[in-house]
């Protein structure tokens, strides 16, 4: 009688080596043990003939390319960035992990984002696809493209409506109701445009009181440029008061913004500070800190500043400010109504 098919740890995997063909079967902390053994056994059951098993896959599998792609992710990547990376590799590595890296093909990938909502099955795929990119530049691969016969996903249509904004009314109540660190950061973030998470990284030393600005040399778009720049927010009267008071007496390394126990807010909390003050202010649910980065915007673009200008203030591309906030440039698309009704006369009165 034939021994019985075994299953072991190798490195953070499951392991097999049955009927003479390695196998992995997952990673040890998101595939039980009876999950993995269970899939050895479908895979041996596949085997045309246990006798004779097929040759040893060639290169490496998909769970040794996630598993090096993450390595350098970490070194290289903001720690959000990797950290959404690896979330969305499990699920190709629960679906076809110990298949070889070169057997993906389009029909994986379908199946891959077949249960996900449009915006998620394109993230999934943008990390599948800057995994193998990394894998073939890396050589760990030799070239091939899954994506090559398959048709990425068109994303869903998003407006900013004049709806999406707090209003001054709302403003107006928020700033009545809030205290402390919340009044705090409703300022900076309603008089600078930062993201969410931006004010809460912001070290004392970041402070630049000569220039009245903040300076942070790793943001969001670090991690994706070519050449890294920091990203600089400037302060108006009242933010430049704001952060003059909170850096006063405290060292270069310390957080601006800390809780009770001198700990640094992370982003939840401040979301749940916010919709404390959000109900005792009777302001919209849909109102958010992020909120406020959309108000600056727009306000921005309504004054008339160069959607230039305004990317660079918010620190995001002139592609999103197009994609995203267009339609608040109400100053140029009045002009070229002005215009065309002025041509419109003109032509009127001739004929008469």
């Amino acid at each position: 009688m034939g021994r019985r098919p075994t299953l072991r740890r190798k490195g953070s995997y499951w392991f097999s080596e049955a009927g003479g063909v390695p196998r992995y079967f997952g990673r040890v902390d998101r595939v039980t043990q009876s999950e993995a053994m269970s899939q050895l056994w479908a895979a041996l059951a596949e085997s045309p003939d246990p006798q004779n098993p097929p040759a040893p896959p060639k290169g490496p599998t998909i769970d040794a390319i996630i598993e090096r792609f993450m390595e350098w992710a970490t070194r290289h990547r903001a720690p959000k960035t990797a950290l959404e990376r690896r979330r969305h590799l499990a699920r190709l590595s629960a679906m076809r992990g110990s298949k070889p890296a070169e057997s993906l093909t389009a029909q994986d990938l379908e199946r891959l984002v077949k249960s996900l909502s449009t915006d998620y099955a394109i993230k999934h795929l943008t990390s599948v696809r800057a995994l193998y990119r990394r894998a073939i530049k890396q050589g760990w691969i030799p070239p091939c493209d899954p994506f090559a016969r398959f048709e990425f996903p068109r994303p869903d249509v998003k407006i900013l409506r004049e709806s999406d904004l707090p209003t001054n009314d709302e403003i107006e109540r928020l700033y009545r109701r809030a205290t402390g660190v919340v009044l705090d950061l409703l300022t900076l973030y309603h008089n600078t445009g930062c993201r969410t998470h931006e004010i809460l990284e912001v070290r004392v030393d970041d402070f630049q009181r000569s220039t009245r600005c903040l300076i942070l040399a790793r943001h969001k778009r670090s991690a994706t440029m070519r050449d890294p720049v920091p990203r600089t927010i400037h302060v108006n009267d009242a933010a430049f008061a704001v952060l003059e008071r909170l850096c006063d007496g405290r060292g270069p390394e310390e957080s601006i913004i800390t809780n009770a126990r001198g700990k640094p807010y992370v982003t939840s909390a401040v979301n749940g500070r916010f919709a404390n003050l959000r109900k005792a202010a009777g302001v919209r649910d849909h109102i958010t800190p992020y909120s406020f980065r959309h108000l600056f915007i727009t306000d921005c673009l309504q004054a008339g500043i160069d959607p230039v200008v305004v990317a660079k203030l918010a620190g995001t591309s002139v592609g999103v400010i197009d994609r995203s906030y267009a339609h608040w440039r109400s100053d140029v698309f009045r002009d070229a109504q002005v215009r065309l009704e002025a041509m419109r006369s003109a032509a009127t009165n001739r004929n008469l």
